[in-house]
């Protein structure tokens, strides 16, 4: 890999920072484990306008930090060579090194400077055996709380936070300050990479009691990222913006996207099934399965798990996308969600399919329940779907 063509990529957040911020505003963005600058520059070209401090307690990436900036003709980024964590004083930071064996080597990209901690390592090994710590050194430790007081900081717009496995110190560190952060984007592991490090429940608890809705996740079953938006600005946010449509939309899809990922095996299992049987095998084998998931669905959906009955409607919705009373209860589950647009009327076909199917087959009492609560969210139904209500009616 090469740094230009790092730094000259999109973000893999670009389009949810340009949903929830625009370009024009005079933003305070922290971008914590800052390492060689590199996404402090991409920032840096999305908000021109912004204050941006890049947060670095390596001392070898430090310099090489800076150079970044001036090489990039970055003028809106402060580089601070510190290290956060829930308290002040100094800690251990355990260094990293080394090079994937099937990369190739090149002196413009360091694929082990990138995984240095405050926390040991302990199963990093196991899933990077490339991935070295010989070198403990000792570091000045701040919060993050004492960090934003002595730059005037009262607000913070945005954080992006890679500090591997140190993440619940940092924002500990935040004291009351985390009320008045609107965006957060961190790394989240599965397993235990460092020793005592948060793992992904812990970060999802810690956030939700904190008032941040989680709206994107990319965590597999090793580590991924999170993003996560304040309840508070989030309200202000759908409440005040012409982007609501905009957000909605995207938040189906990436819901959606979760789905995909999380059934993807099912999916495999299920064209590996019908390859193998007869096409009176496959039939009578999608019936129990839909029986089966339709069963699931509604438990899931009686204990409250609204988005993870959406998920295994959305897979009957895979092997059967005509079978009406489904597309039904995930139209519901979309307006419980706060993710339901009118289009998704017309993207099912649900109208058609009702005109063309037996009302034998229908539940009309959840066909009536989903139409009056489209209604009272003052959406428009139009004319045709109007008179596939009356006509049910």
């Amino acid at each position: 890999m090469r740094k230009d063509d790092f730094i000259n990529s999109p973000s893999p957040i670009e389009r949810e920072l340009k949903l929830f911020f625009s370009s024009e505003q005079k933003l305070v963005i922290l971008d914590i484990g800052s390492c060689e600058g590199e996404d402090s520059i991409k920032y840096s070209r999305i908000f021109p306008l912004a204050r941006i401090y890049a947060v670095e307690p390596l001392p070898n990436n430090f310099p090489i930090l800076l150079a970044n900036l001036e090489k990039y003709g970055v003028t809106n980024v402060k580089a601070l060579p510190i290290a956060l964590s829930d308290e002040v004083g100094k800690a251990s930071f355990y260094v990293s090194s080394g090079h994937p064996e099937h990369l190739r080597n090149t002196s413009d990209w360091d694929y082990g400077n990138k995984s240095s901690s405050l926390l040991p390592p302990d199963e990093t090994e196991k899933y990077y055996p490339w991935l070295k710590f010989n070198e403990v050194i000792t570091v000045d430790t701040d919060t993050l709380e004492n960090v934003c007081r002595e730059h005037g900081i009262t607000t913070i717009d945005f954080i992006h936070m890679d500090v591997q496995g140190a993440e619940l110190k940092v924002l500990h560190g935040a004291g009351s300050l985390i009320k008045d952060i609107k965006a957060i984007w961190l790394e989240v592991e599965a397993v235990s990479l460092y020793k005592e490090q948060p793992l992904k429940r812990d970060i999802e608890g810690f956030m939700a009691r904190n008032n941040f809705e989680k709206i994107k996740d990319t965590v597999n079953n090793v580590s991924g990222d999170q993003f996560y938006i304040n309840k508070n600005y989030l309200q202000n946010f759908l409440h005040v913006s012409e982007k609501k449509k905009e957000y909605l939309i995207f938040r189906r899809q990436e819901i959606e996207r979760q789905q995909k990922t999380l059934t993807a095996v099912a999916q495999a299992t299920w064209v590996q099934t019908k390859t193998q049987n007869t096409s009176l095998e496959v039939e009578q084998h999608s019936e129990q399965l839909i029986g089966i998931l339709d069963i699931e669905a509604q438990r899931q959906a009686t204990l409250g798990n609204i988005q993870t009955s959406w998920i295994i409607r959305q897979h009957i919705r895979n092997i059967t996308p005509t079978y009406i009373n489904n597309l039904l209860h995930l139209i519901q589950h979309s307006i419980d969600l706060g993710i339901f647009t009118p289009d998704l009327l017309e993207e099912w076909q649900v109208v058609e399919l009702i005109r063309q199917g037996s009302f034998s087959t229908v539940d009309t009492e959840l066909l009536l329940q989903v139409f009056a609560n489209t209604a009272q969210l003052n959406l428009q139904l139009d004319r045709e779907h109007l008179e596939a209500l009356n006509y049910i009616k």
